[in-house]
């Protein structure tokens, strides 16, 4: 419902400045919900992975239009196609995101869950500044194509997106109630696709107040001339929700308890299967086993799930 405000509101309401300002109104008042309408584990994950999200700003409004741009637009552009930006990139980038999870259950299963937040975040903000280096033009200068360097910046961004995104996974996985899996991954997912949309509009807005506003119109050089800039700040940007790591992701491995879930062995057992653990002591077993008969011969009740000796007739040949 929220999206669907913020898409109404930024195709009948063309004010950069008062999208951006109900957007963050809209991850807060989501934020507020997940801890009124959630258990307080699921909503500090949902929330961290949405104020992640919201983080990572996106500026694909003017990055499109600096790739694509032709020789009379921006002379000292890639000058890339339509097609090859829209879709060799993206499929390099989804075959990388396979490559990035089957890495992750490989190498990373079992780590910490702040530790793979800590580190995936710090290597994506750091591969992010390297694409200062394509808005400045030095490799260029350096001998690097335009688009084998992109492509490898891409590839790698998309690995390390996917070391971030699966912790998060794994620990809703943990946290889901019997029966309840599509609408845990529906809260991940949704928390994850609004932060999304709330960076296309705080990005807009810096791309604004940056004067980084292109829109294919002939000799808009000058237009990228902040790119850099913008593009460096919003590469450091998402390391500043590691501060909340403390507060809102458990400090455990995936093989780990969490406190406040599974405190005992038995509630990790009903955890896993579904079921309630026996408390019994085993003594209708041993009555079973003892050959003892005195329930049944003075009428009293059998145990539910015991055989009582005494109702065993065995059958010799000659009755058959």
């Amino acid at each position: 419902v929220l999206s669907l405000i913020l898409a109404n509101s930024s195709v009948f309401y063309d004010n950069i400045k008062f999208n951006m300002i109900l957007a963050l109104l809209c991850g807060f008042i989501t934020i507020v919900g997940f801890y009124r309408w959630t258990p307080l584990m699921i909503a500090k994950v949902n929330a961290y992975t949405l104020i992640q999200t919201l983080f990572s700003m996106s500026i694909e409004g003017a990055t499109f239009y600096f790739f694509t741009d032709g020789p009379e637009e921006y002379p000292e552009g890639p000058h890339f196609s339509d097609w090859f930006y829209t879709t060799a990139i993206g499929l390099v980038a989804a075959g990388t995101a396979i490559l990035g999870i089957v890495l992750f259950n490989l190498y990373l299963g079992n780590m910490n869950y702040r530790t793979i937040f800590l580190w995936s975040t710090l290597v994506y903000s750091a591969l992010s500044v390297v694409n200062v280096i394509v808005y400045l033009r030095w490799n260029v200068k350096w001998g690097i194509p335009d688009k084998a360097f992109v492509l490898g910046s891409s590839a790698l961004q998309t690995v390390i997106s996917e070391f971030n995104y699966m912790p998060a996974v794994m620990i809703m996985s943990r946290l889901c109630p019997k029966g309840m899996e599509a609408t845990m991954f529906a809260l991940l997912a949704s928390a994850s696709n609004l932060g999304g949309n709330i960076s296309n509009y705080t990005g807009a807005y810096l791309l604004d107040a940056m004067g980084v506003q292109p829109d294919g119109s002939k000799n808009e050089s000058h237009q990228f001339k902040n790119l850099w800039l913008v593009s460096l700040i919003t590469s450091i940007l998402p390391c500043l929700p590691l501060v909340l790591l403390p507060y809102l992701i458990p400090d455990a491995r995936p093989s780990d308890p969490l406190p406040g879930i599974d405190d005992s062995a038995e509630e990790q057992k009903e955890r896993e299967y579904g079921v309630t653990p026996n408390g019994g002591d085993g003594s209708d077993s041993r009555r079973l086993l003892e050959g003892d008969d005195e329930d049944e011969e003075e009428g009293n009740e059998v145990p539910a799930g015991s055989i009582g000796c005494g109702a065993v007739e065995v059958v010799g040949e000659e009755d058959v």
